[in-house]
């Protein structure tokens, strides 16, 4: 959905000499022109199969670049708070714990920030919608109401990695994790600029969010027969 920070952190990694992998929706690969490009980059679709294949690669291949948050994550958006889905995921996990990988928990700044989405009963609609198909549709809007994000800076913090060989509980190692980013978040969000942003995990008490005055405009009708399709 938000690609440029995605191509941030794997242009840092071509620099370094990896050649990553990054996952995402199955229907990426099949697009005409991008999939192919995507797939020259190191996209993989986010199926369990695939992401072992990823993880069992050797050197410059064995880095795979995972967003845990999934579909959720993307119509959880605020321009006031951070808020993760990841703590609502498991599988990612436990695939690293069964092929003994190294988890590196890490946070992109500013990825939040460069679209305005929808929101409100349109972007549960929307929601609906990409659960259904297995991918990320959303209406957002960028400079001019363009696809040209909106200025922001781009940074990339990373945690301390977590070696999955060490810890048996897959439980506990997601916990880890989740501190991790949360860490990594607070350790880094000063250096960005962002020194009284918080972050929330999705379950955790939010503030009230500010008060939007085109949301009355987009009120729709419960949609929620679309989950019974």
């Amino acid at each position: 959905f938000f690609p440029w920070g995605v191509a941030m952190i794997i242009l840092d990694c071509l620099r370094q000499g990896y050649l990553p992998n990054f996952l995402g929706a199955s229907v990426l690969g099949s697009l005409p022109v991008a999939g192919r490009i995507l797939r020259a980059f190191g996209y993989r679709p986010a199926t369990p199969a695939e992401i072992r294949r990823c993880l069992q690669k050797p050197y410059p291949r064995n880095v795979t670049i995972i967003v845990p948050g999934g579909i959720h994550e993307m119509f959880c958006i605020r321009r006031d708070v951070e808020i993760s889905a990841a703590n609502l995921r498991q599988g990612f996990v436990k695939l690293a714990k069964e092929q003994g990988a190294m988890l590196v928990p890490a946070y992109m700044f500013g990825n939040s920030q460069l679209y305005q989405v929808a929101s409100g009963s349109t972007g549960r609609m929307f929601e609906q919608l990409s659960r259904k198909l297995r991918t990320s549709i959303n209406l957002f809007h960028g400079v001019g109401g363009t696809l040209l994000p909106y200025p922001q800076k781009l940074a990339c913090g990373l945690g301390e990695p977590i070696d999955t060989r060490e810890i048996e509980d897959v439980q506990a190692i997601h916990d880890l994790w989740c501190t991790r980013v949360r860490e990594t978040f607070d350790i880094n969000k000063d250096a960005y600029g962002w020194p009284n942003r918080q972050l929330f995990f999705e379950g955790e008490l939010l503030p009230d969010k500010p008060y939007d005055p085109m949301e009355g405009y987009t009120a729709l009708p419960n949609l929620s027969s679309l989950s019974k399709l």
